[in-house]
Parts: structure tokens; sequence; C-alpha cells
């Protein structure tokens, strides 16, 4: 029986990393279009264990920083897994959720290298910052709203950076007191 849940895990992670790629090709063309569609189903999509499997398979977008239309649609589609992640109160896709957007973010901050200011990256970035700061508080999600924070100050520009660098830093100390 182990075994078999073993190999459904294995078929899961493929089925993952094979609808990513897909994502990732088909993202290069439009991602208006994908992101209907994908949002589309994944609204359509009663069970949460699978809509989490389908956030999943988004950390396997990579963002082409040298075109701004992709970078604003990509931005289109963190925000619609922002305001997923919002609304749920199922914990493994907020986790989910929580993790790509934290996977994007630091893959986006590692390839931008400077200060971008983008208009949809601005916005999204700060409109993440009260729901990161309030979940720094939360122990049960801690391990993961540590990575949002980090990712979320390194995408920030500078003058949110500052403002909020010494709050986050806090809540960051207290979570490790509690630990």
């Amino acid at each position: 029986m182990l075994a078999n849940s073993e190999i459904k895990k294995e078929n899961a992670k493929y089925f993952i990393d094979i609808a990513g790629n897909i994502l990732n090709c088909m993202g290069s063309k439009n991602l208006s279009d994908l992101e209907e569609i994908f949002f589309c189903e994944f609204n359509s999509i009663a069970s949460p264990q699978i809509q989490s499997s389908m956030i999943t398979i988004l950390h396997k977008i990579k963002i082409q920083i040298f075109s701004i239309d992709h970078v604003d649609a990509i931005f289109s589609i963190l925000t619609e897994c922002s305001k997923i992640m919002l609304k749920t109160k199922e914990k493994d896709l907020k986790i989910n959720t929580i993790s790509v957007i934290s996977e994007i973010l630091l893959n986006f901050s590692d390839v931008a290298k400077t200060e971008l200011n983008v208009p949809s990256v601005k916005n999204f970035i700060e409109s993440l910052v009260p729901f990161s700061s309030e979940m720094l508080k939360k122990y049960k999600y801690s391990q993961y709203s540590i990575r949002l924070a980090t990712s979320i100050l390194c995408c920030s520009i500078k003058k949110n950076f500052f403002a909020n660098y010494f709050s986050m830093i806090t809540n960051l100390f207290t979570f490790l007191k509690v630990i």
C-alpha cells in the first residue's frame, strides 16, 4: 500500500513538472489568455487538494524581465493567486499559494537585481505587506510567512523597504523567541 501512495506522489510531481513547463512555454506567448483559462478551471474545481496542486504548477513560471508586458502579465497572475490566498480557509491551499508567490518573487528579485519601478510590481508588493506582517504573527503559518516577508522585502522599492523593514524584523525576532 505504501508503494502505491509513493507512486501516486511521484506521478503528481511528474504531472506538475510537465504542466509547469507547458505553462511556461505557453505563457511566453499570451499570458492573459492563459491566466483566464487557468483561473476559470481553478474556480470550477471543488476539491481543495486539486486546487492546491494546480496552484503548485504556477511555481514553474519564469519571469522574463526584458518585457514589461510579460512582467505585468505575471503579476496579474500573482494578484489572482493572492486573492485566493487571502480568501481561502483551506490550510494546504493557503500554504501552496504563499510558497508559489514567494518563489516567483524571489526569482524575480534575483533576475531584476536592481530596483524596478514597475507599477504592477509596486502595487502587488504594497498590497501584500500588511498580509505578510499579519502572517508573521501567526505561529501556524510562520514557516511560510518568513519566506513571503523576505521575498516581499527583496522586491520592494527602497521607500517601501525601509518603511516596513523594522516591523518585519521585529516580527521575525518575536517568532524566533517563540521557537
